[in-house]
């Protein structure tokens, strides 16, 4: 996703693919329930996210937060 102007600017479009493999590398150090909760978390509400995952809201929030 590029923000107004950004996509004629070469160099913020070098940052932005930096900071997406960056970001890539690290949700793939994540274990991969946790990565799918920090994923879904951008869309869903805690309580979903509690629904779907047999986890409590604590528990959600606790694995997304950290």
């Amino acid at each position: 996703m590029a923000f107004a102007g950004e996509q004629d600017d070469p160099l913020k479009q070098v940052e932005h693919a930096e900071v997406a493999a960056l970001l890539g590398q690290a949700l793939a150090t994540l274990p991969a329930r946790t990565r799918a909760l920090t994923l879904a978390s951008a869309t869903l509400s805690t309580a979903d996210l509690a629904r779907a995952s047999g986890l409590s809201e604590g528990a959600v929030r606790v694995r997304v937060y950290r």
